[in-house]
């Protein structure tokens, strides 16, 4: 399999993003992928891919001199690395090795990020063409996404219970929603403190989304808020999906995706006008997704 169209499973092997099915994570493609998280976590720096060598060297090179070399000057960088927050995003990885990896560095943190399935799949046509999700026959990718999740939430549950405060599922319609409240329980919850500048930074990050959305309205396929009172980019993408699906494809996915739904408050679209209303909300607050 081509690992871009997998992710990682330490009980089901290496799984496929468009219909999940599995095949054996060989012993080479395992101890790969925890001597790189080993290697991170630690700051061992050297043993990282040349590319990833060099893209460490250009990002903290103002601290290095110009005329070292790249393993000259990731070694100056290796004490900056251990004196900050390491951080990696991956979408690669299911719970289950997440669990191993939580178990061998007693001080690493999880956030685990949630999607509206309906909006994922989308992302997922639009980014990864090579997945071949079509339009027509929603339901197998839905069974993929969401039994993923099953799969992954019981494991998170437990872990929640095992490990207290290592592990926080947030949902990118919080995020979007309530950007900055949001990130700053995030920042609270990984031991953080915001820059006195990060509120001004989200304000134009989210200033500049908005021109961006301007331009893209200009064009005549552009269908995202034809019912809306939304404004801000990040809203527009969030329910972009409701646009571009037909009814009879979200239904299959709110079919496939019910235990998903009861768990984070997602809702299943009653009609077309329910679906392409954007005024009406497709997610029910509860507490543990506020």
């Amino acid at each position: 399999m081509d690992n871009i169209n997998n992710y990682m499973s330490l009980e089901r092997g290496m799984c496929s993003f468009a219909n999940d099915t599995c095949s054996p994570l060989s012993k080479d493609e395992y101890n790969n992928a925890m001597e790189f998280f080993k290697a991170f976590y630690n700051c061992d720096l050297h043993q990282f891919h040349s590319i990833t060598k060099n893209a460490f060297a250009k990002m903290f090179g103002y601290k290095c001199d110009e005329e070292t070399d790249t393993e000259t000057c990731i070694s100056e960088m290796i004490p900056y690395c251990k004196s900050a927050s390491r951080i990696v995003k991956t979408i690669r990885l299911s719970m289950d090795i997440v669990q191993l990896l939580m178990s061998t560095f007693p001080k690493l943190k999880v956030i685990h990020l949630i999607r509206d399935p309906r909006g994922m799949l989308i992302s997922r046509m639009r980014t990864i063409p090579a997945l071949c999700i079509k339009r027509n026959d929603m339901g197998l990718p839905a069974r993929a996404v969401c039994g993923r999740y099953d799969r992954d939430i019981k494991i998170g549950k437990s872990l929640e219970a095992k490990y207290p405060n290592r592990l926080k599922t947030v949902l990118y319609e919080q995020v979007v929603e309530k950007p900055f409240d949001t990130s700053l329980q995030i920042f609270k919850y990984l031991g953080l403190q915001p820059k006195s500048t990060f509120e001004t930074w989200m304000n134009e990050h989210m200033a500049n989304a908005e021109d961006k959305l301007k331009e893209s309205d200009k064009r005549p396929d552009n269908r995202v808020q034809q019912f809306s009172t939304y404004r801000s980019n990040s809203s527009a993408t969030m329910n972009a999906w409701r646009s571009k699906l037909r009814f009879d494809d979200v239904k299959n996915v709110d079919k496939e995706c019910s235990h998903l739904y009861q768990y984070t408050g997602y809702m299943a679209v009653k009609s077309q006008l329910h679906l392409q209303n954007l005024n009406i909300s497709l997610r029910r607050s509860n507490a543990m997704f506020p």
